[in-house]
């Protein structure tokens, strides 16, 4: 389980900020829909509250929101809650961070909106923008896994991807499928489990970004001798890798989000998790995936008045 240390590592990297949003969108049966967010934001007891809270997001504004600060021992809390119509959305998440000239500014942020389909049909979306400068290790190749990486690759792939860009592309990738969008690390109850799906999930994209990169087709079975031989460099040189990603790491507060959804109706297609007790959907991921790509929240779904939540075992059986 060569893997470990690099995923205990990289979680405590990204995780260990203690910073936190749980937000939940309920839509009623007319269309209008309910949002509530709670921000956990980890401060020291010399720091008060609103000045924790202040210098790592900007809280939602407005006479609309129905808002609370609470201090605990090591953290502020903020919660606020809002109503809104159908087809109105508006933006809760504003993370902020540090520019090149360490100015303070809003480095990502999101836009929530439910809109109506028509014929009861109903559209779920939430976006999270990345706004802030790019970390270095997910835009700088680093010099050595290019080195170890080059005699691994297809042929065709040596004489045209020597300036980096295979190498940067899978510093993303590791990065995404660690800290995306229900991402195995952030879900699995065990580091075991995690490593396991995460392993399998990497091994699937590294062979669609040889796909995509490589200037001529690749068979089956080179695809998959080439991601397996990828996975196995990257973990026998995980000590170097780290040492990369700890030294171009940025220093922008991270936040781990869970966002849930519920409805009275019927899910007809989503990328979020169907809790087949409750009828929720929810998803999880880590602020900074978004250097990588926006990430994109949604569900398409059908409202019954006075339906006792959606019918999730459908919902399942439609995938």
């Amino acid at each position: 389980m060569r893997w470990i240390p690099i995923l205990f590592f990289v979680t405590i990297l990204c995780l260990g900020c203690g910073n936190s949003a749980v937000s939940r969108t309920s839509v009623h049966t007319d269309g209008s829909w309910t949002r509530s967010i709670e921000y956990k934001i980890g401060k020291n007891a010399r720091t008060s509250a609103s000045k924790a809270i202040s210098e790592t997001i900007v809280p939602p504004q407005g006479t609309t929101w129905k808002a609370e600060v609470l201090t605990r021992k090591n953290e502020a809390i903020w919660r606020g809650s809002r109503t809104l119509p159908t087809g109105e959305s508006l933006t809760d998440l504003q993370l902020r961070g540090w520019n090149s000239s360490h100015k303070s500014m809003v480095i990502a942020s999101n836009l929530v909106s439910v809109r109506d389909l028509g014929k009861g049909t109903y559209e779920f979306i939430e976006t999270v923008k990345w706004h802030g400068k790019i970390a270095k290790f997910l835009s700088t190749p680093y010099p050595p896994l290019a080195s170890i990486l080059r005699p691994l690759l297809p042929e065709d792939m040596r004489r045209v991807k020597s300036d980096g860009t295979f190498v940067v592309s899978l510093q993303r990738v590791v990065f995404r499928d660690f800290f995306g969008l229900n991402s195995p690390v952030l879900l699995a109850s065990s580091m075991r489990q995690a490593l396991l799906q995460v392993r399998e999930q990497l091994r699937e994209s590294i062979i669609l970004l040889l796909q995509k990169q490589s200037p001529s087709p690749l068979t089956a079975l080179q695809l998959q001798k080439t991601a397996q031989e990828i996975i196995d460099a990257l973990e026998s040189n995980h000590s170097q890798l780290l040492g990369f990603a700890r030294s171009n790491a940025d220093d922008n507060p991270d936040l781990l989000v869970t966002a849930r959804l519920s409805f009275p109706g019927d899910v007809i297609e989503t990328n979020g998790l169907v809790n087949l007790e409750t009828g929720e959907i929810s998803w999880k991921y880590l602020s900074d995936a978004a250097m990588v790509a926006p990430i994109q929240l949604r569900c398409v779904f059908t409202l019954k008045e006075g339906g006792e939540g959606h019918r999730a075992r459908q919902a399942q059986s439609r995938r």
